[in-house]
């Protein structure tokens, strides 16, 4: 449950340089935003000349298309963090998909009004711009890192993330409603092609059956353990 006193921007690390009465005056521009799970905050590609978002109270899941291959990189955001600074900074179309992950408690700063804190407040320009490198270097990581062999564990993963127990049979798993064909793909930044090698792999092991409706999952450990968990 969210806490109940008044939301502030004090905790934000952007803004720790800033004094107690210019915080203040940010926050009578913010409007604050209360959002319930699986809540869609933003949408990629929508340009709405871009409010900055930073996370108060509880979490979201930021999705952004990283590089020319249109790979999806997931982050889990959550108080102090901070979304929406791409778009804000260059005025162009937002590169990301946000949805809440429980209740929280947001704060939308007009782009204006996040310009005017950067251009004014050296330490927290010199903050946006380590901010920026380490999202660059997040980006570029993760094709380089993983290679095609991990590929198929992020469909795993995902499998796993949507698994939940089977109302009808006591102490088995299932994923419903069945993903429909690339979903799982698009879902976790990879191509088509990955997606049904590691869903025939999961078929052939014995670790999931198709049930119609529902995808059944036959031993959810030994799909634990092809994740890594």
């Amino acid at each position: 449950m969210l806490s109940q006193t008044l939301p502030t921007l004090r905790d934000v690390p952007l803004f720790n340089s800033l004094p107690d009465d210019q915080i203040a005056t940010l926050e009578q521009y913010c409007t604050w935003r209360k959002h319930g799970e699986d809540d869609v905050v933003l949408s990629m590609g929508h340009n709405d000349r871009a409010d900055v978002f930073f996370v108060i109270a509880g979490q979201v899941r930021m999705a952004v298309q990283s590089g020319a291959a249109g790979e999806i990189v997931f982050f889990d955001l959550g108080p102090g963090d901070m979304f929406g600074e791409l778009a804000a900074l260059d005025d162009d179309a937002r590169p990301i998909t946000v949805v809440a992950l429980g209740d929280c408690t947001l704060a939308a700063l007009p782009h204006a009004r996040f310009r005017d804190c950067l251009f004014e407040h050296r330490y927290a320009a010199q903050y946006m711009l380590r901010h920026l490198a380490a999202m660059a270097r997040l980006l570029a990581a993760p094709a380089e890192a993983e290679g095609n062999r991990s590929m198929p564990r992020r469909v795993f993963s995902e499998l796993l993330r949507r698994c939940t127990p089977d109302p009808r049979h006591e102490g088995a798993w299932q994923v419903a409603p069945v993903p429909p064909a690339g979903e799982l793909a698009r879902s976790c930044g990879v191509s088509d092609a990955v997606e049904l090698e590691a869903i025939a792999h999961l078929a052939g092991q014995g670790l999931i059956r198709d049930g119609g409706d529902v995808l059944r999952v036959l031993d959810r450990d030994r799909l634990e353990c092809l994740v890594g968990y």
